[in-house]
């Protein structure tokens, strides 16, 4: 347990950004990475990954986690998914998806959220990257939802401290990953 501790003293853990996006054509992306970790929560539609040439799915409320430089096929939407590479998608993700100011549990379209982030050892390595751990989901983890709402919530907020806040929420979420 002591060395587990020593690991997760040694991170330093930076907050990216959030986006609540809407999916405006359903896509499936291959070899889509991106160079911080990505945590995304499914709000309403389809999200599915290939992980290991199989098909895996994300469901409505569960947390999917990209850990950064860890390219993997994802498809967005239900619908009949166009194809594209991971370059191409990048430089066109507006025509795809449209950032939105907050999301409301019963929007009648589809849509996720996410947040980036790093979380390097000594300030210097990728700490996920290092692992060589494949992209996952985090199913029914109350805590690990939780802490992603909240922030999501704070992020946006404008409130006293809310920085600070999504400081001790990021740090708290690697520990629970």
């Amino acid at each position: 347990m002591r060395d587990y501790n020593r690991i997760i003293e040694s991170l330093d853990v930076k907050f990216i950004k959030t986006r609540h996006i809407k999916v405006l054509q359903a896509l499936t992306i291959e070899n889509f990475y991106d160079v911080e970790n990505v945590l995304l929560i499914l709000n309403k539609g389809h999200i599915s990954y290939t992980q290991e040439e199989k098909l895996q799915t994300v469901v409505p409320g569960e947390v999917l986690f990209m850990p950064g430089g860890k390219a993997t096929t994802i498809t967005y939407g239900s619908q009949k998914p166009i194809n594209l590479n991971n370059d191409y998608f990048i430089n066109n993700r507006w025509k795809y998806f449209e950032a939105l100011p907050e999301i409301s549990a019963d929007a009648g379209f589809e849509n996720f959220s996410y947040i980036t982030f790093d979380a390097k050892v000594f300030n210097s390595v990728n700490f996920f990257a290092s692992l060589d751990i494949p992209a996952f989901v985090l199913k029914e983890d109350k805590n690990v939802n939780g802490l992603l709402k909240n922030i999501l919530a704070e992020s946006s907020s404008e409130g006293i401290g809310s920085e600070r806040i999504v400081r001790a929420n990021i740090e708290q979420l690697v520990i629970e990953i």
